[in-house]
């Protein structure tokens, strides 16, 4: 699994040592958001409304 392959990886480490692991799990994660944000010129904006 993925989770499992980035956990061995430099930047796993780097996260661990400051307090941020716990983010990748959450990060992995499909289907966690139903909101695609885009920038467009200076604003951020829902992908459903351009």
């Amino acid at each position: 699994d993925i989770l499992g392959y980035i956990q061995k990886a430099a930047h796993r480490h780097r996260l661990r040592r400051m307090g941020l692991d716990d983010i990748l799990e959450y990060s992995l994660t499909p289907n966690i958001s139903s909101v695609v944000p885009v920038l467009t010129g200076i604003e951020i904006v829902n992908a459903d409304n351009i």
